[in-house]
């Protein structure tokens, strides 16, 4: 059982059957984009603009918001989790660029000048966070429910909550905590 709210499929099953729906249903969404950015690929208009040249615009500008929309809210994303993501995204290349299943992810990826899915949704959710808690940081009066829970967890140590996540993805691409405002 399962029911969307704002965007995002909400499942009775617990939170690993939530991102497993999740992922299903951005798939589903991925390839009906692109099935339409192949389609408007093959237009005459666009073919002297350069296929390649346009997919690569399409793929950024509609592909990856469509693929990462919402995933920015789920923590500690496993790397079978990973592994679905960048699955999705190779099929929906594979569409746009009509290669064969057998296409290494690798080579699509460097041809359409892109980065794997996992790396969209770990910056992503890094630059979303970072914006959220380091805003409005000295008004106390304008501060957040999302900014009053990490405070909690960094004040008292909360473990496997998103203070951890953020600090493990902070980590993962060697770069500086963003919990701590600089």
């Amino acid at each position: 059982n399962q029911e969307r709210y704002l965007g995002i499929l909400i499942t009775t099953g617990g939170y690993k059957q939530t991102v497993l729906a999740n992922i299903e249903d951005r798939k589903s969404k991925g390839i009906g984009v692109a099935t339409q950015i192949r389609q408007l690929m093959e237009g005459p208009v666009l073919r002297m603009v350069g296929k390649l040249e346009t997919a690569m615009t399409l793929i950024q500008g509609q592909l990856i918001p469509t693929l990462t929309y919402g995933f920015r809210a789920f923590l500690h994303l496993e790397p079978a989790d990973y592994k679905a993501l960048n699955n999705m995204l190779k099929e929906c290349l594979e569409i746009i660029l009509g290669c064969p299943a057998s296409t290494n992810l690798e080579t699509m990826l460097n041809l359409v000048n892109n980065l794997h899915l996992e790396a969209w949704v770990d910056g992503l959710k890094l630059k979303y966070y970072s914006k959220k808690f380091h805003d409005h940081r000295n008004d106390t009066t304008k501060r957040t429910r999302l900014q009053q829970i990490w405070e909690f967890e960094m004040v008292n140590g909360v473990k496997g909550g998103l203070v951890e996540d953020l600090t493990k993805l902070s980590a993962k691409y060697n770069l500086p905590d963003v919990n701590i405002q600089r």
